[in-house]
């Protein structure tokens, strides 16, 4: 079995040390100032005292059950996009803990895909000058590569392969000789290979019935 965690040389830019050893509350203490749900949490706590109170909020929650999921959704998609936004300064400002909590947690409100185009979206723009590019790029490119190492069952099957092909259109461009691309290189003619020959059995399978 191919695996999406070879990589060209040892090592990463974001180091397991450093997201590790620190006690869950501290690792997801950096999505405070961006995520609203423990804070609304919070509020309802502290401000449900008694039992009559207790009992309001209750029959307010249940008469607002059919609205809940879709504010949920609407919200989620805001939060999702500006926690990718913050993903580039929070690397360059070495915050240790953000990106780590980030993939722990993404995948409740959007898929995989869903995260790439936001951040090719918003820190992926190619029209700009190259030098100023560089600095993003990098940033970008640790980023996906510890996305691969934590994450590598997004990658690494063939249904990841419009994945795959994405990220290598951004690194042929921005990073064409990082270690990076040369992974994903390696990945994608692996997943190419792994689809021609599915394809190829299902075509045998049709013809033999």
């Amino acid at each position: 079995m191919f695996s999406c965690c070879f990589r060209a040389t040892p090592g990463s830019d974001l180091k397991k040390g450093k997201s590790e050893g620190h006690g869950g509350v501290c690792k997801y203490s950096c999505f405070q100032g961006l995520w609203p749900f423990g804070r609304k949490k919070a509020n309802l706590t502290q401000g449900s005292q008694g039992q009559h109170h207790t009992d309001k909020v209750e029959k307010k929650s249940a008469s607002k059950v059919q609205e809940e999921p879709c504010r949920e959704s609407r919200v989620s998609a805001v939060m999702v996009e500006r926690l990718v936004n913050h993903l580039v300064p929070s690397l360059q400002g070495g915050d240790p803990f953000f990106v780590p909590a980030f993939l722990c947690i993404y995948q409740r409100f959007a898929t995989t895909q869903q995260v790439l185009n936001l951040l090719l979206e918003r820190w992926g723009n190619s029209s700009q000058l190259t030098l100023l590019l560089t600095p993003f790029s990098r940033t970008i490119c640790s980023f996906l590569d510890t996305w691969m190492d934590k994450k590598p069952e997004e990658f690494c099957q063939s249904s990841a392969l419009t994945i795959v092909k994405q990220m290598k259109n951004y690194l042929v461009v921005n990073m064409p000789y990082s270690d990076l691309t040369v992974r994903v290189r390696l990945l994608l003619t692996h997943l190419e290979e792994e689809e021609a020959t599915e394809s190829e059995a299902k075509d045998e399978e049709a013809s033999g019935r």
